[in-house]
């Protein structure tokens, strides 16, 4: 019996353009909060991704709501903490917040674009996951025009003291690289 050598060996060099490869995609999403608690419902959110040829629509379609689902926690609930020696404390399960049933949208929609052949790529298809962590940002951006809304709302009836109409939510979590 002969032996089949299973291994194999490549390498790819990008074109000088990174343009083949964009990722298309866009989301919106709905938020409510209550202006007593703080406490924030995504009631929709609508995502319209382009995968290229999608290879297994399924998966697809994982990969982008769990995407999303991760990016929600990371804008909303994620915080970034170090010690005094500059160290992330913050790094493991146990100390930030994971995605719960409260995270995911109340109404969750995604349409998949198949936008066709693509000559350059791995059986035309595109990332399904990394990319749309970043379409989250919606819910972000939701929860701030609700946020300016009940301002609003309160200054109306006169019920907004000073401190809470001078606060203003500006920044995004991040993590230094």
């Amino acid at each position: 019996m002969q032996s089949v050598n299973l291994a194999a060996r490549s390498y790819y060099v990008t074109e000088s353009s990174s343009k083949s490869y964009l990722n298309f995609g866009a989301a919106v999403s709905e938020v409510e909060i209550d202006i007593l608690t703080g406490e924030t419902a995504i009631l929709q959110s609508d995502i319209i991704y382009d995968c290229g040829q999608s290879l297994n629509p399924a998966i697809d379609l994982g990969q982008i709501e769990g995407a999303f689902v991760q990016g929600i926690e990371f804008f909303m609930h994620e915080e970034y903490l170090t010690n005094k020696d500059g160290l992330m404390v913050s790094n493991r399960t146990w100390t930030y917040k994971i995605p719960t049933i409260d995270t995911i949208p109340q109404n969750f929609n995604v349409h998949v674009v198949n936008s066709g052949h693509h000559k350059k790529r791995v059986l035309s298809s595109k990332a399904s996951g990394e990319p749309l962590l970043l379409l989250a940002v919606s819910v972000h951006c939701a929860t701030r025009v609700a946020v300016k809304a009940a301002r609003e709302q309160l200054k109306l009836w006169g019920k907004l003291d000073g401190l809470i109409q001078n606060f203003i939510w500006t920044s995004l979590p991040y993590y230094p690289l």
